[in-house]
C-alpha cells in the first residue's frame, strides 16, 4: 500500500515504482518546457496582430463617420434650399444660402440651376485630406419641381 501511494504522488527528485527502484525522468523535459514558452510567444504575436487590426478598423471607422457627418450637412443644406424655393418662389435670393454652404462645408459651394420644369440644387465640397474616401471632391444634387 505504501509503494502504490508513492507511485501516485510524484516526487520532484525521483519517481518510485511498485518495485521501489528509482526510475529516470524523461530525457526531453527541458524541451517540453521550452515548447510551452514558444506557444506563449506565438499566441502573443497573434493577439498583437489582432489588436493592431482592431486599431486600424477603429481609425477607418472614425474617418468614415466624419465623412458621413459632412455629407449629412450637405444634404440638409440642399433640402433647406428646396424649402426656400417652394416658399419664396422664383424671386429667391440665394446669396445668404451660398454663404451658409461655404461656412458649414469644407470648401463648400452651392449652386441653384434653373431647369425646364424646376430647379436643380447642387452642393459641392472638398473632403478633408484624412478622409476615408478615394475621391476627395464630393457633390450632392437635389431636383425641385414646381
Amino acid at each position: 500500500m505504501c509503494s502504490s501511494f508513492l507511485s501516485r504522488h510524484k516526487s520532484d527528485s525521483v519517481l518510485l515504482s511498485s518495485s521501489s527502484r528509482p526510475l529516470k525522468r524523461a530525457q526531453n523535459t527541458f524541451f517540453m518546457a521550452g515548447f510551452s514558452l514558444i506557444e506563449v510567444l506565438i499566441s502573443l504575436i497573434i493577439f498583437t496582430v489582432g489588436f493592431l487590426g482592431l486599431a486600424s478598423l477603429q481609425q477607418i471607422s472614425f474617418k468614415l463617420t466624419q465623412d458621413s457627418i459632412v455629407q449629412h450637412r450637405a444634404m440638409a443644406l440642399a433640402e433647406s434650399m428646396v424649402t426656400r424655393i417652394r416658399v419664396e418662389g422664383p424671386g429667391l435670393v440665394i446669396a445668404q444660402w451660398q454663404h451658409e454652404v461655404s461656412e458649414r462645408l469644407p470648401n463648400g459651394r452651392g449652386e441653384l440651376l434653373k431647369q425646364n420644369e424646376g430647379y436643380l440644387v447642387k452642393v459641392t465640397w472638398q473632403q478633408p485630406a484624412q478622409s476615408g474616401l478615394l475621391n476627395p471632391l464630393s457633390e450632392y444634387q437635389l431636383s425641385c419641381y414646381q
